[in-house]
């Protein structure tokens, strides 16, 4: 394994262990569990998986893979009561959702930020967006976001839609595919968030645009997120 991860890399370690956090958040008031689970719980997957995440974290800096390594130490920090880790997505120097926003968007001379991800690969792009989601509405439900980060993760939404064409294609700059196209509709999840969080004409006018294509409006994120 890669970086002393359990499963293959950082990455990989730090998907699962999300999803065993929410699952572990939504069950662990449970009488099924006796006190011997919940310390393997907490023990036994979360202390032992957390050190190879913490040293990627630390390590890193702004990355794709940060994104997903930031989530989960918040949502498994919130899931097992460990500040420590739930700060260190919230606002840790290089890999918090501050630092990712301040280091992973460019700014120019003149101090504009288009809001294209660093990395360079429309995929790129949307997989840093997705984990980051996750990490604003943490904050979010705190009250605690600062305004220059709630503009900075804004503009990483409208930056696809700046570059799509009249048919939503996106040029598949990067990995995945090019020389090619990717449509925004695939993203539409992001947009029902965008939409519903936010409103204004660019998102609400893409929304409409991605379901006049024929898709089925029946998501999950529609029902929690959308307008």
């Amino acid at each position: 394994n890669h970086g002393g991860a359990l499963y293959f890399q950082p990455l990989y370690d730090a998907q699962v262990l999300a999803l065993i956090a929410n699952a572990y958040s939504c069950t662990h008031m449970s009488a099924a569990y006796s006190e011997t689970d919940h310390e393997t719980v907490c023990k036994g997957i979360f202390e032992v998986g957390m050190p190879s995440q913490i040293r990627f974290f630390e390590r890193t800096g702004a990355h794709n893979m940060t994104c997903y390594v930031g989530a989960c130490l918040a949502l498994s920090g919130q899931a097992i009561n460990r500040n420590d880790w739930l700060q260190m997505g919230f606002g840790g120097d290089r890999g918090g959702l501050p630092a990712l926003l301040r280091d992973g968007l460019r700014t120019d001379a003149n101090g504009q930020v288009d809001g294209f991800w660093f990395e360079g690969t429309m995929f790129y792009h949307f997989y840093s967006v997705c984990p980051m989601v996750t990490v604003y509405e943490m904050l979010r439900q705190q009250g605690d976001i600062d305004p220059e980060i709630s503009t900075r993760f804004k503009k990483l939404f409208e930056a696809p839609i700046r570059m799509a064409d009249q048919n939503l294609d996106l040029p598949c700059v990067g990995d995945l595919g090019a020389p090619g196209s990717r449509s925004l509709a695939i993203y539409r999840h992001l947009y029902e968030y965008a939409a519903g969080q936010w409103g204004g004409d660019l998102f609400s006018q893409t929304l409409s645009s991605i379901y006049q294509r024929g898709i089925p409006r029946n998501s999950l994120t529609a029902l929690a997120f959308g307008p």
